[in-house]
């Protein structure tokens, strides 16, 4: 499909939508149209507005949608690293928390041997 025809498809862009209600929205403020040409063209407003906020409706959700996935990418984006690698995720993790382990205790050992030290002063 030609973008000419997704274009007609698909209607017209926000951005033609907004300059349209800005066409509109200066000639009603000139003041010189007839009353039944200013509400013509109010009405014509309300529809151009009703479209820009539809279309800035789906490109909120379009965004969110985004920010949601590369949210979700980088939080599995650690377990990711390790796969990629060639390690387990899992296998990964569970070392980090053994090495964590020992230095606890390495730590609880030099803290006892210098309460000791001190009892014996």
């Amino acid at each position: 499909m030609t973008a000419r025809r997704r274009k007609e498809k698909e209607g017209p862009s926000f951005e033609d939508q907004l300059a349209e209600l800005q066409r509109i929205v200066a000639a009603l403020e000139d003041g010189d149209l007839p009353l039944l040409e200013s509400i013509e063209q109010y009405r014509a407003g309300i529809g151009a507005l009703k479209r820009c906020r539809e279309l800035l409706d789906v490109a909120r959700g379009t965004v969110e949608m985004l920010s949601r996935e590369g949210a979700e990418t980088s939080v599995g984006g650690a377990a990711g690293d390790a796969t990629a690698r060639g390690g387990d995720a899992d296998e990964e993790a569970a070392s980090d928390d053994e090495h964590t382990a020992d230095e606890d205790t390495a730590d609880e050992g030099t803290a006892d041997e210098d309460d000791a030290r001190g009892a014996r002063r």
